[in-house]
């Protein structure tokens, strides 16, 4: 189980360095509040614990919430005029 969890650690690190060349490094980063939701999936898969309602709807709220952080959110605004220096 130690060498699953070795491997598992290299193989996120590597698709989170190969993200932050593709992505902005704030998107990427929201990448890192899926990770619990990983950890469901894993436990599940090679624990049999079991997936209650509960723990499926919080996994929506955080997906959804890691969709609304790291692909909207304010666009930069057009200044009408340049931003004089402070003199």
């Amino acid at each position: 189980m130690g060498l699953l969890l070795y491997l598992i650690s290299v193989a996120v690190f590597g698709l989170f360095v190969f993200l932050i060349g593709r992505w902005t490094v704030t998107a990427v980063s929201y990448t890192l509040l899926l990770q619990p939701l990983a950890a469901l999936v894993y436990s599940a898969l090679l624990r049999n614990e079991p997936l209650t309602p509960s723990l499926l709807i919080g996994g929506a709220v955080i997906i959804a919430g890691v969709y609304i952080g790291a692909f909207t959110g304010s666009r930069p605004v057009q200044a009408d005029e340049p931003v004089s220096s402070l003199a």
